[in-house]
């Protein structure tokens, strides 16, 4: 898995190769591809994960004060 910057680093790069009208697909690019999936899809899942045990405490808290 990649670190932020790293996906975003390789998130630029293949798209200013994808701009180029000069520009041929090759197998790296699927391969970069689904790094930058699996690193993104990681990332959505731990801050929604966070996100829900936060409301989750803050619900509790609001249970205890009428």
């Amino acid at each position: 898995m990649l670190d932020d910057a790293s996906s975003f680093e390789l998130l630029q790069n293949m798209h200013r190769r994808f701009k180029s009208p000069t520009y041929v697909p090759d197998h790296r690019d699927r391969a970069d591809l689904e790094l930058i999936k699996t690193t993104s899809m990681f990332r959505i899942a731990e801050a929604l994960s966070t996100i829900d045990a936060r409301l989750s405490r803050a619900e509790k808290q609001d249970q205890r004060w009428p």
